[in-house]
Formats: structure tokens, C-alpha cells, sequence
């Protein structure tokens, strides 16, 4: 990568949110569906983690780009999702501080000037009109705020911003609807994480797109002239 002078070299984080391996199919999903001008729109970033994979692998394969993130970057969980869990406490106070956004700041000048990360502070639906007039995204990856009506929102403003022929991807389904009972999800749609897997995020996308392709609890559909169809 580029660094300049005014640049960090090491990334800092605070709660870890992505693994090895579910990184590595971020880059995928990059190699398998970029071209020469490749845009991606990131809702929900944190640290930049996630932001500077797709930088590096815009430049690695297809040369330039860019990647544009939306988030308020502001505490988001409620008391119930808290409790007994201090790496979610600190990360609340890490969002209430300003530390998240900071880290963010900083660790976002590692990106390859190839491929810029720019940010919006905000949520989506605060943006969305003015995204409308800019040309449509080649992916778009949702993870915000993981609550049924959060992640459902996000996807439904999300549709309109996809390019026919790109992509719709998001985090954290590590179970698709139809393997679960609805009704415990339903139940459950207002908790961020319950045991293995994030309600919201699975009754959101099994009730817009039904089953779609995932892997390592990242899913991706396809958006067609007609609709939409399972990733491939």
C-alpha cells in the first residue's frame, strides 16, 4: 500500500469485529465482481477494518476505486444486549468516547490512494436521497445495526443504490430462516445476539431475498434487471 509520511503503518482496533476468515470472503466477493473504477458502499465500518479490505483488494486486482462509509459511529445497543457481555459495554463507551471514530480516522489513511475510504457520519436513511444521485454502487454490504427493523431498513434503502449486475451483501447471518423456527426469531428480532446467531439480521434477509448464498456468516445476493437472484 501507499503510506505516506502522515500515515500509521499498524492498524489500531479495540473489540475485534471480523475474523481471518470472514475477511477473506470480503475479498472475495471483490475478486469475483470488481472491473476499473470498482465503488463500494459500506454501511456500518467501526474501526475500518472491513473498509480497508475492500481498499486493498480493489487495488490488488482491478487498479482503482473507492469505498464510502455510512455510520453514526454513536452507542447503539440497548441495556438487554449488554448484559453480562464487557466487550459490548466497552464497546459502548468506546462509541460514546469518540474512540471508535477516531480509530477509524486514523486507521483508514492506510488505504491505497487507488482506492480512497471516505466517510459519512450518519445513518443511511440520513443520506440515501443524496446517494440516489451519485452513479449506483457495484457492491453494497450491510452491517449496522443488527435489530430486525435496523437491518431491514438498511437493505430496503440499500436496493435502489446496487447497480444491475451488482451486489448486496451483509455480515452476521450465521443462520438463514428457514433454519431456525420463525417464531423464536420473531420473538427475538430486538436482541443484537442470541446464542449462535443474530435474529434480526436472519429475519430480515430470509424475508426479503428468502434463502441466499453465505459463508462464514456473510451473505450476497445479485441484482438483475428484474429483481434479484442468489449470488453465485
Amino acid at each position: 500500500m501507499d503510506h505516506g509520511q502522515d500515515r500509521v503503518t499498524v492498524m489500531e482496533l479495540g473489540v475485534r469485529q471480523a475474523s481471518a476468515n470472514r475477511l477473506a470472503v470480503l475479498e472475495c466477493l471483490v475478486i469475483k465482481n470488481a472491473k476499473q473504477g470498482f465503488r463500494v458502499l459500506e454501511v456500518g465500518s467501526y474501526e475500518g477494518e472491513s473498509a480497508l479490505v475492500w481498499s486493498a483488494a480493489i487495488v490488488k486486482y482491478y487498479g482503482h476505486g473507492s469505498v464510502l462509509c455510512v455510520d453514526p459511529w454513536r452507542p447503539y445497543l440497548s441495556p438487554e444486549n449488554m448484559i453480562g457481555n464487557p466487550a459490548c459495554e466497552r464497546m459502548q463507551e468506546d462509541l460514546a468516547s469518540g474512540q471508535v471514530l477516531g480509530r477509524f480516522l486514523l486507521n483508514t489513511t492506510l488505504a491505497d490512494s487507488q482506492a480512497p475510504i471516505r466517510c459519512l457520519v450518519g445513518t443511511l436513511k440520513d443520506y440515501v436521497s443524496v446517494l440516489k444521485m451519485l452513479p449506483p454502487f457495484d457492491l453494497v454490504y450491510i452491517d449496522g445495526d443488527h435489530v430486525y427493523e435496523r437491518v431491514l431498513e438498511d437493505i430496503q434503502l440499500a436496493q435502489p443504490l446496487v447497480r444491475v449486475g451488482g451486489v448486496m451483501c451483509g455480515d452476521d447471518l450465521e443462520i438463514q430462516l428457514d433454519g431456525v423456527v420463525r417464531a423464536e426469531a420473531e420473538r427475538l428480532k430486538y436482541i443484537q445476539y442470541y446464542r449462535e446467531y443474530h435474529p434480526g439480521v436472519t429475519l430480515a434477509v430470509g424475508q426479503v431475498f428468502g434463502p441466499v448464498w453465505a459463508e462464514d456468516a456473510v451473505w450476497a445476493v445479485r441484482r438483475t434487471a428484474e429483481g434479484w437472484e442468489r449470488y453465485t
